[in-house]
Parts: C-alpha cells; sequence; structure tokens
C-alpha cells in the first residue's frame, strides 16, 4: 500500500473498512482479505489521530463475530468493543451505531411484492441472508465516533437502520463478500465539505482521498 494520505489541517470525516483479523478461519464465511487481515493492536498503532482535524467525525465497519485474541489471557474480543477500542486509538469518541441491512436485488423483491404477505413478513423475506453458525446474518455493524466538537446537523441525523442490496461483486475480486455499499459515503457527503479519508478502500471516490490496497 502507498503512504498515508495528508492534508493541511486535517481530514474532517473518515470511513473505515478494516481488514479484522478474523478467528473463524475454517469457515466459509471467513473474508476475502484473511491473507492481509491486521490485529486490533496493529489498527489501533496506525497513526490516524494525526491525519485528522480537531473537529471530526469517525465511521468504521465492524464484524458481529469474535475479531481478535485480547495480547494478554487470549480472551476473545467482539467485533463491536474491538472498534471502539480502534475509534478510541485513533483520536475518537464512541457515540453511535448504525445498522446495514442486506437486502434482495430490487427485481427479486419485485417478485414477493405479488405475493399476499403482511408488511413484517415481506420484510423479513426481503432480505438477503449470509452465513452464521447461529443465525444467518443479513446485516453489518458500524460504529460513529466523534472528535472534538463535531456535529451532525439535526436534518442530516437519518436512521440508524440502512436498507440496500450487496454491491455487485468487482473484476477479479474472489466474491463480494466484504465489500460495502456507498451509502455512508453519500450521507457524509452531505453535511461535511471538507477533506474526506476512506481507509481500505476498493476504490477512488470523487471527493474522498482513499487508502488501501486494492486500488
Amino acid at each position: 500500500m502507498t503512504a498515508l494520505p495528508y492534508v493541511e489541517g486535517g481530514f474532517h470525516a473518515l470511513i473505515s473498512d478494516s481488514p479484522w483479523k478474523y478467528q473463524d478461519t475454517g469457515s466459509r464465511a471467513s473474508p476475502d482479505y484473511a491473507d492481509r487481515s491486521m490485529t486490533v493492536s496493529e489498527l489501533c498503532a496506525m497513526p490516524i489521530a494525526a491525519l485528522m482535524a480537531d473537529d471530526a467525525l469517525a465511521v468504521t465497519w465492524v464484524t458481529s463475530s469474535h475479531c481478535d485474541l485480547e495480547p494478554v489471557g487470549g480472551r476473545l474480543i467482539d467485533g463491536i468493543s474491538a472498534g471502539v477500542r480502534v475509534l478510541h486509538a485513533w483520536g475518537f469518541r464512541y457515540r453511535a451505531m448504525g445498522v446495514w441491512v442486506k437486502t434482495k436485488k430490487p427485481d427479486s423483491i419485485a417478485e414477493l411484492l405479488a405475493e399476499p404477505m403482511a408488511p413484517l413478513e415481506l420484510l423479513h423475506a426481503s432480505t438477503s441472508r449470509g452465513m452464521g453458525h447461529y443465525v444467518r446474518h443479513a446485516h453489518e455493524i458500524f460504529l460513529i465516533g466523534r472528535r472534538g466538537r463535531f456535529s451532525i446537523p439535526t436534518e442530516h441525523r437519518d436512521s440508524s437502520v440502512f436498507f440496500a442490496p450487496r454491491p455487485p461483486k468487482r473484476p477479479g475480486q474472489r466474491r463480494a463478500h466484504s465489500t460495502k455499499p456507498d451509502f455512508l459515503h453519500r450521507w457524509i457527503d452531505r453535511f461535511v465539505s471538507g477533506p474526506r479519508l476512506e481507509l481500505f478502500s476498493r476504490e477512488q471516490r470523487d471527493g474522498w482521498s482513499a487508502y488501501g490496497d486494492e486500488l
């Protein structure tokens, strides 16, 4: 990967799709970045705090499974706790959580609309279910952190639940398992006009500086 981007005055917003070290390596659900994953300690050691403005917003995707081992004692850390640790190490205080509900493609949902279903039954049937040892996961979690006096304007405080289909697999990608939709970028673009940074990005995006080994 290239050097981390830098701008004078620091970035005002950050999105990270971190390559969490994932303990379930024997499952088909193991992420497609398993050969380049990072421990919580490695992510915490990244000098992100020095890149950010005094007042800034951070959003990081986390896994809902156990993603790492404690440096001392060897206990498993759950993905949400790991995300909070990383946010803190990067200079942010955890403030909120959101959920991406994975839906089926629009044409599949259109077929479901023709069926006689109650609204909640239709909503349940519209989810795209993945893998899981206890339940088949149809969602992913992201955490929101705040630095300094950053504030989201009231008119842009959306629902914490976003519904979107899985993005299509890109050429050369083994599978789209870990690819995220762009609704967080579009949301942040509405109220952050200053420099924005995406960590572990898979593509260049207008208005965003990108860092990642899949660019």
